[in-house]
């Protein structure tokens, strides 16, 4: 103590805005944690926790007696900074032509060499430090203007140019300015940047939410449906699996990608492709165990996929009923036949039985009466009163034979002779 540099303006709002950046960045990261980001969840962690270093480093430089000390602070807050650069352009990046050069493993090669070199040559990273000013070191600007650079490329090729260019790249190019003169334009611009990392980190990280949704939102809609759902995306990584994906004995565990051969190659061991009552699924051996699968592309461009996996077994059992339960109608449809048939018979025999009783009651009666005619026509006297009588009975026998003709004729026909 007793130096007296504690009770500058310069350093008491400096220690003020560091404070409270320094809370932001704490609760932001909280908020990202409780968010769960499904895909690169671990490196937007990792940039908070870079930027939350580098702003600790800048504020214990700013209270530190031992200038050794603030300037190795000096030292790590720099490094920091340009690495949470880095994951910054790589996030954003994403949504960018240059996505494949922008990969961390493309990024990966160039940082570890520069931080060799910054360790090899302190000058290059700060020239000169004391604890009023600061100048920048040559390989920090460097590494700065090609990260500013990368950003421009990466925005103006990016589906969300405003964004990119107004919350990284340009606060980038206004600290890389003030970083040239040194002094309190350069450190200024330096605090300034850390929000606009801040912000950017948050808003382009939401492209690697599940369906770029709340997780939140996105698990209590998953969670309220009895499928198993897993979503992957364009590079057929899986970023989400419902609670039931995660449970299913149909699902193979352990799984990160998709593989070329689809979603069969999810589904577990033993079950195989079968199409029972011509619905697409996987079966068990045991034919117990019925799973189908649905594939919804989502997106912008539709490159990510939803495979809902449905368990159908209960629905297939029921199918198996219904079949059962139609071949057993069938069965008793053909059996009413029979007795329709059989029934028919007994109707025809029935009529054939009451149409001979009436042939039978009919001719009795003609038999009885043209007898008592043939008698009384024995006992007429007259001639003209005989042929009369005989043309007669004549007639209606032979009408009564014409009866018996079409009775006779109807008899065949029932019987189909």
């Amino acid at each position: 103590m007793g130096d007296g540099r504690y009770y500058t303006f310069d350093q008491f709002y400096s220690v003020l805005f560091l404070t409270c950046l320094l809370t932001a960045i704490s609760i932001l990261g909280v908020i990202s944690c409780y968010q769960g980001f499904k895909r690169k969840g671990r490196l937007i962690l990792a940039a908070h926790a870079t930027l939350g270093v580098a702003v600790f480093m800048r504020f214990a430089a700013e209270v530190v007696v031992s200038p050794p000390l603030a300037l190795g602070a000096r030292q790590a807050e720099l490094a920091c900074t340009l690495i949470t650069e880095c994951i910054v352009l790589h996030v954003m990046g994403q949504r960018s032509a240059l996505a494949p050069f922008l990969s961390a493993r493309a990024l990966l090669i160039p940082c570890a060499a520069v931080g060799i070199l910054f360790q090899a040559h302190g000058p290059w990273l700060i020239q000169k430090h004391s604890h009023h000013v600061m100048a920048f070191g040559t390989g920090y600007l460097a590494v700065t203007g090609g990260i500013l650079l990368l950003s421009v490329a990466a925005g103006l090729s990016s589906t969300s140019r405003l964004r990119a260019l107004l919350l990284f790249a340009l606060p980038l190019g206004v600290h890389l300015a003030g970083a040239f003169f040194g002094g309190t334009p350069g450190e200024t611009s330096l605090l300034l940047l850390y929000p606009f990392l801040l912000c950017g980190l948050h808003l382009f990280s939401t492209e690697f939410r599940a369906y770029h949704i709340g997780d939140q939102a996105f698990a209590n809609i998953t969670n309220l449906i009895d499928d198993a759902v897993i979503l992957c995306d364009e590079q057929r990584e899986i970023v989400y699996r419902n609670p039931l994906a995660q449970k299913a004995k149909f699902l193979k565990k352990g799984i990160t990608t998709v593989p070329d051969e689809g979603p069969g190659a999810l589904v577990a061991q033993g079950m195989r492709p079968a199409t029972p009552y011509t619905i697409p699924v996987f079966s068990s051996p045991d034919e117990k165990s019925h799973i189908s699968c649905r594939t919804q592309p989502v997106g912008p461009q539709e490159n990510s996929r939803f495979f809902i996996f449905t368990d159908i077994s209960r629905h297939i059992e029921m199918l198996d009923l219904q079949e059962t339960q139609r071949a057993q109608l069938e069965e008793a449809n053909q059996r009413l036949r029979q007795y329709s048939h059989i029934v028919f018979d007994l109707e025809k025999e029935k009529e054939v039985s009451a149409l001979l009783s009436d042939v039978t009651h009919t001719q009795d009666t003609f038999i009885h009466q043209f007898r008592a005619r043939v008698r009384a026509l024995s006992q007429t006297r007259n001639a003209a009163g005989f042929n009369e009588r005989l043309d007669a009975l004549i007639g209606d026998a032979q009408a009564n034979l014409s009866r018996i003709r079409s009775l006779v004729a109807r008899y065949r026909r029932y019987h189909g002779t």
